[in-house]
């Protein structure tokens, strides 16, 4: 009977002293994070809701004029930027440090898939958008060229803001900023199947706000 209780306390030791019927969110597939469709989602602890953002697309891309590099003989960089409209995402947030989840397709999430699908979050980047002078869309850097150095393509460093993202089950990721955002208009940029239209890319973005 003695060597039964010794083995029972030993049990309880391995599960590290946790309660067997304790259950965070992210693992219990009661949670209504398991049922959710492929997408990104906001998750509002003061509700417990996780809402979705809609995929948005820029509506157009444009270059500076070249005066600057014209000036300054070719030192100065033109810019090409693109542009997304309005000022203001549909999605406002009011807290500076947010969780997202990323749910991807589970079929499409093996080393064997080849189509422009992204399976995690390393497919995305996070950015910063700029408002525009005229206050009536966001903008977003991404290229540039100049006389000596010639052209360079990608999002500019400054508007890059860096997160992680913790694997919470198989197609499904936590994903938070490594530091506290500022207010402003932010969005994840899929970087995986991106085309262009013209000159306008057909980019994926997944756009939101911080109100505070």
């Amino acid at each position: 009977m003695k060597k039964v209780i010794i083995l029972f306390l030993v049990f309880l030791g391995a599960l590290g002293n946790k309660p067997i019927f304790a259950q965070d969110a992210q693992t219990n597939s009661n949670d209504p994070l398991h049922t959710l469709s492929s997408g990104i989602y906001y998750f509002e602890s003061q509700t417990g809701q996780y809402k979705e953002i809609d995929a948005n697309m820029f509506s157009q891309s444009k270059q500076g004029s070249g005066i600057l590099t014209s000036m300054t003989y070719g030192l100065a960089k033109t810019k090409q930027k693109a542009i997304l409209s309005g000022t203001k995402a549909n999605l406002q947030i009011n807290t500076n440090a947010p969780s997202f989840y990323f749910v991807f397709d589970k079929e499409k999430s093996s080393l064997n898939e080849t189509s422009q699908i992204a399976t995690n979050p390393n497919q995305f980047v996070l950015v910063k958008f700029n408002i525009t002078t005229n206050k009536k869309s966001r903008e977003l850097v991404t290229g540039s060229y100049n006389y000596y150095e010639g052209g360079a393509s990608g999002i500019d460093d400054s508007q890059k803001i860096p997160f992680k993202f913790e694997k919470i089950a198989q197609g499904i990721y936590k994903v938070y900023p490594e530091q506290s955002l500022q207010k402003g208009e932010y969005s994840f940029l899929c970087t995986v199947g991106t085309t262009t239209a013209g000159n306008t890319s057909t980019q994926k973005v997944f756009d939101f706000g911080i109100e505070n």
